[in-house]
């Protein structure tokens, strides 16, 4: 006679046995949150993370998650939240990252995920993912400040592009590969987070001057001969964007835009094309080869890290087909994917999938 299940008597390999599964299961809701989070809050992301091989998704989509979380934080003191709040919420970020590497994850679905993913890439990651905290903390300072100031110059803005993007391309590239990125693909990572980093900030120029924010740095402007106010002002009186009206002259106020367009925008979207030039040649140069089915090599994760340069890209050539101007309304339209069509996004992808050679 079968014992009834009251007389089941819990035995060491039973235990063992529940409580993988329970750790399992933990595992399995992590990352389809980390799927459902990116999916909803970086549509452009998550169709990025798609084009990696499938065996590399989970990583690929905990550091997505991690990185949409800290945007949302920077967001909400963007948009005249409560900037204290936005601090603690990074802090907690920072002090996460460190609890994590010390095996004490806190009970959150994203940090969760982010643990497996290190545990698998053997701690490599960490360093870029913190890094990554830090330049989000420094944003809020920036956008919480009084007055309201540009970055101070070029480099300034090339450091906040690499320390996002290009923190954010090290950490996918680590945590598919297993090992620290180095040499000529750290490189090109920095090269191609630099571009993605300027063409995400110029795709931002509308909504920015609608929170008084301005990332055009103060260097370009005085080589403008111009000061940030006004550079806001006559950005802010584009066909596409929600600004003051003036009652100066047309004429003259259009003479002023394409002036401070073609000495200040353009500048930077051409720096920024630069920047993915030199990324897809160093990225073309690297080796092609992996290894096994569980790691990708180091410039095999570098080629698929770097994925984010394509939709960058794309928005760099509707802006120059507008004149370079970041607030026309073929770029500002939600159907059109604000400058970047996600057909074509999708196309581009499979194609640079196939080119690249990531399996």
């Amino acid at each position: 006679m079968l014992p009834t299940t009251s007389q089941v008597v819990p035995t060491p390999l039973l235990l063992l046995s529940t409580f993988q599964y329970l750790i399992m299961d933990l595992r399995r809701q992590a990352a389809a949150f980390c799927v459902n989070h990116v999916r909803a809050n970086d549509y452009e992301g998550f169709l990025t993370v798609l084009a990696l091989p499938a065996r590399h998704r989970a990583s690929a989509f905990a550091v997505r998650a991690l990185n949409a979380r800290l945007v949302d934080a920077v967001d909400r003191a963007h948009d005249g939240g409560d900037a204290g709040a936005a601090r603690l919420r990074l802090a907690w970020w920072r002090e996460a990252m460190a609890r994590i590497y010390d095996g004490r994850t806190p009970d959150d679905p994203v940090c969760r995920a982010i643990s497996v993913a290190l545990a698998a890439a053997g701690g490599n990651g960490i360093e870029h993912m913190s890094a990554l905290v830090e330049t989000r903390e420094r944003d809020v300072e920036q956008v919480t400040a009084s007055p309201l100031v540009p970055p101070a110059s070029v480099q300034a803005l090339v450091d906040y592009a690499d320390g996002t993007h290009g923190m954010l391309m090290r950490a996918t590239a680590e945590l598919t590969s297993g090992t620290a990125v180095s040499g000529e693909a750290n490189r090109a990572i920095t090269q191609a987070g630099i571009g993605a980093g300027i063409a995400t900030v110029l795709r931002g120029t509308a909504r920015h001057l609608g929170q008084g924010l301005l990332y055009v740095p103060s260097d370009v402007l005085q080589q403008a001969g111009m000061e940030a106010r006004d550079a806001k002002r006559l950005l802010g009186l584009g066909p596409g964007a929600v600004g003051a009206r003036s009652d100066e002259p047309k004429d003259k106020l259009d003479e002023q835009r394409r002036h401070l367009i073609a000495t200040a925008v353009r500048p930077l979207a051409e720096q920024a094309k630069n920047s993915l030039r030199l990324a897809d040649a160093r990225l073309a140069a690297l080796p092609r080869t992996t290894i096994g089915k569980e790691a990708l090599s180091p410039d095999a994760a570098a080629r698929a890290a770097c994925l984010p340069r394509v939709s960058a890209g794309i928005y760099l050539r509707k802006l120059e087909a507008c004149g370079y101007d970041p607030v026309h309304p073929n770029l500002l339209d939600p159907k059109r994917g604000v400058g970047v069509p996600r057909l074509e996004l999708q196309m581009r992808l499979a194609y640079r999938h196939l080119v690249d050679g990531v399996r």
